[in-house]
């Protein structure tokens, strides 16, 4: 009994043992993104960039595992499971078996009447059935272009996926970091906001805008969350967008608008200048920040104004800052508080909107220029395009039943007005 007792207790020992220098199971699912297809206007590099950019993002929340690109590659050559690149719905569980996936990722591109259009999917292995898909329509076929809106299906798909936004990439890396849930135009403390302001102290730049930096910590106090980060506005401060929107170009808005990922823009200019000494050895600065919010969607100016401080301390540049952050507070006030009012839509409204009977994408975006050649609609935004459906967000300061109406006006494309509510409305293409 004796020598039983010490046997059972060195194996449960041995058992602890081995069990401990086991590592830990890593539980994150696999996700295998696919070679995007593309008609013969999409080139290879095209391609190539917009798969590396899905990877980077979905690797970058740390929450998925990614099937090696080199073993993607060897199964897809080594059996008959593509249609021109991309992936068979039907074969998706035989696929994901081979690549111990749980989800394969796919996407479809295409250059059409001057439009590049891109459409992705989470395709979950087990059920064979779309997850979650994301609808981007890209400016032009630039690398930079192609990454941004990869990143920003990236998010959506996985926004859905997961029930929420992913968390964003570390400030090294290029993806931006995921966009509100809600909309940022009914909720402002949702929006995301970048606010750039150079600084000068007459004769010298300032080095670390302190003005700016006032502005952004009242927006944070406020409950702003979800502010661009200095690094992030360093790399576009000095671009010919940020110039072009200080000498009053706002459509340049919209540049930074996709390059940043916000939705307003806070950008001016700051000065500050030396008054002199006044006594017990403080010196003085007077300063003056100057700043417009704009809209990105649709390079409206929503607010502008210009505040004058003054700050004392014992050098010029210390007194400089001084006079800099508070006119940046008092800057910073103000903008918050023009943005809580409601000046991001003024009396405008959300209404999402449902079409059905969309066949193509070229019907996608005949369907988007149409909306936003409605008087009275301030921006379109296409959210996801898959089975012949696309949903859509609309802001306009017309009633729901108002832009019904005008909606079935419409000569071209054809369109059918099945139901309507306060915030809703579904039609069908004809």
């Amino acid at each position: 009994m004796n020598v039983f007792r010490k046997f059972k207790t060195f194996l449960l020992c041995l058992a602890a043992l081995t069990s401990a220098a086991l590592p830990a199971q890593d539980l994150r699912p696999t996700v295998a993104v696919m070679a995007p297809v593309g008609n013969s206007r999409v080139t290879q590099m095209n391609k190539m960039t917009a798969q590396g950019a899905l990877q980077q993002y979905i690797v970058s929340t740390r929450r998925y595992k990614l099937v090696d690109r080199s073993r993607i590659d060897q199964i897809m050559k080594s059996h008959t499971f593509d249609r021109g690149g991309m992936v068979d719905t039907s074969k998706v569980k035989e696929i994901g078996k081979m690549l111990q996936a749980d989800i394969v990722c796919v996407t479809e591109m295409r250059k059409e009447d001057g439009n590049f259009i891109a459409v992705c999917s989470l395709i979950d292995v087990e059920s064979g059935e779309v997850s979650a898909s994301a609808y981007e329509l890209i400016e032009s076929d630039t690398a930079p272009n192609i990454r941004d809106a990869m990143n920003r299906a990236a998010m959506t798909m996985l926004g859905k996926m997961d029930g929420s936004p992913p968390p964003a990439a570390s400030a090294s890396s290029p993806v931006q970091p995921p966009k509100p849930a809600g909309d940022p135009l009914q909720d402002p403390r949702q929006a995301r906001i970048a606010v750039v302001i150079p600084e000068i102290h007459i004769t010298r730049q300032i080095p670390d805008p302190a003005g700016e930096t006032a502005i952004i910590r009242k927006f944070l106090e406020a409950g702003f969350t979800r502010m661009v980060d200095k690094n992030q506005v360093d790399k576009i401060r000095n671009s010919d967008a940020v110039k072009a929107l200080l000498r009053g170009d706002v459509a340049a808005a919209a540049s930074i608008g996709q390059q940043l990922g916000v939705d307003y823009i806070i950008v001016g200019e700051a000065f500050s200048e030396a008054v002199g000494f006044v006594g017990s050895g403080l010196f003085s600065c007077r300063a003056r920040v100057e700043a417009r919010a704009i809209r990105t969607d649709n390079a409206r100016i929503l607010a502008t104004n210009g505040f004058h401080a003054g700050g004392v301390d014992l050098t010029e540049s210390t007194s400089a800052k001084v006079a800099l952050n508070n006119a940046g507070e008092m800057m910073g006030d103000y903008m918050v508080k023009q943005l809580l009012s409601g000046i991001g839509g003024g009396s405008a409204s959300g209404i999402k909107l449902t079409a059905t009977g969309v066949k193509s994408f070229s019907n996608v975006s005949e369907l988007e220029r149409a909306l936003k050649s409605i008087k009275g609609v301030d921006s379109v935004r296409i959210n996801e395009f898959n089975g012949g459906v696309a949903t859509i967000d609309i802001s306009t300061s017309l009633s729901a039943q108002a832009l019904a109406a005008s909606i079935g006006a419409l000569k071209a494309p054809r369109l059918e007005v099945v139901e309507t509510s306060d915030s809703a409305m579904k039609i069908r293409m004809r």
